[in-house]
């Protein structure tokens, strides 16, 4: 009868209704996981890239001057080089220098006053090396005491010693080293590069550029 027919069709469109609620709750519920994974795994991503980066900032820089190091160095040097053969088929060819320099006295002083002062002389060369350069410029930690430079875009070799005889101007200033003014002067080598020359010797031709300028006395 009447009745029972709309009876019938409440109930199920109650049935209906409560499904439909039921499943828009699930699906809810599910879109709201999803969201959390999807968060979850962003951070986490994050988290392994920050850690890829830490790792890679280690692999590449000196621990206590946060300088490049050696292997960083060596890498933007041939980049450097192949942008230097690139710009001698163009008119105007720059100039490319690397500047070894090496601390002179230092020992002493690491002797005398500790390994701590000679880190802090370290750090405080690292940062008079970089006040002296471009911000395109290099300045890597590759010894003990010894730091490299790579210069590019110079107009001719007087530019080159012009930058030199800076750093040896800033280095004539004392270091400041637990309330001692120490006097810690450098030496410096210096080898430009020829499309003739061999990339990979430049370092070393820098190095017995300092060698022969400490032989002499520096300067």
């Amino acid at each position: 009868g009447g009745r029972s027919l709309g009876a019938a069709v409440a109930i199920a469109t109650l049935v209906l209704l409560l499904g439909t609620l039921r499943a828009s709750m699930l699906e809810a519920r599910l879109q709201r996981v999803a969201r959390l994974l999807s968060q979850s795994l962003q951070e986490s991503n994050a988290r392994l890239q920050t850690a890829n980066d830490e790792l890679l900032q280690r692999a590449l820089s000196d621990p206590l001057t946060g300088l490049p190091n050696r292997v960083l160095f060596e890498d933007r040097l041939r980049q450097a080089v192949q942008r230097f053969t690139r710009s001698h088929r163009s008119a105007v060819v720059e100039q490319l220098a690397v500047l070894f320099v090496d601390l002179d006295g230092f020992k002493p002083v690491n002797d005398t006053f500790g390994h701590g002062a000679g880190d802090q002389i370290l750090i405080a060369s690292a940062q008079r090396l970089l006040a002296e350069v471009r911000s395109g410029d290099t300045v890597a930690r590759v010894g003990g005491d010894e730091f490299v430079l790579l210069l590019e875009g110079l107009r001719d070799v007087e530019a080159c010693v012009a930058v030199a005889n800076q750093i040896l101007r800033a280095f004539a200033q004392p270091f400041e080293v637990a309330g001692r003014q120490l006097r810690i002067s450098c030496s410096i080598g210096i080898a430009m590069h020829s499309v003739q020359g061999d990339a990979e010797k430049l370092v070393a031709h820098a190095r017995a550029a300092m060698y022969a300028d400490q032989s002499t006395g520096g300067r």
